[in-house]
């Protein structure tokens, strides 16, 4: 996992953009998403890796 803020994204009260994503050792991204406002990375972790089976990983 990996996260970045878009830069130029903030608007009035809204903070700039931040989009986690998972990537692959190959540095792939599989899967992103956007933390709403108000909250963090670590919160929203598990959301986009729910797709995948990954029972074994480590």
């Amino acid at each position: 996992m990996d996260g970045k803020s878009t830069r130029g994204s903030c608007s009035g009260d809204s903070p700039a953009a931040h989009l986690p994503a998972a990537v692959t050792c190959a540095m792939t991204a599989v899967t992103q998403l956007r933390v709403p406002d108000k909250t963090n990375e670590i919160t929203c972790f598990a959301a986009p890796l729910e797709p995948y089976n990954l029972t074994g990983v480590r």
